[in-house]
């Protein structure tokens, strides 16, 4: 992919919104990182392991109740490990965040 390098002006304000966030970037390093930036890389699809009910709701910042729920209603998908454990699907916790923007 080739780079555009942008102006001086949006160079500037785009190290000064992200240098709280890494302290050494600058304007160079910022270039630099776009250049080498190759989207178009396939990425190696990593199977998920189910989740936890409070993975799930720290993950989704609910409550515990509300993950229950959810799962009730099958807006969440449950993966039976055993008459007692029940874990839930990440593909399920996706799917609802896609779905609610």
């Amino acid at each position: 992919m080739k780079v555009k390098t942008p102006t001086p002006a949006v160079l500037s304000a785009a190290v000064a919104i992200l240098q709280p966030y890494i302290p050494e970037l600058s304007p160079h390093n910022l270039i630099e990182a776009l250049k080498n930036h190759n989207p178009a890389e396939p990425k190696e699809a990593v199977k998920q392991q189910p989740l936890t009910r409070q993975e799930v709701a720290k993950l989704l910042r609910i409550s515990l109740n509300t993950v229950n729920r959810y799962l009730n209603q099958g807006k969440l998908q449950r993966v039976q490990l055993s008459s007692h454990a029940v874990r839930i699907s990440p593909e399920s916790v996706d799917t609802l965040l896609n779905n609610q923007k």
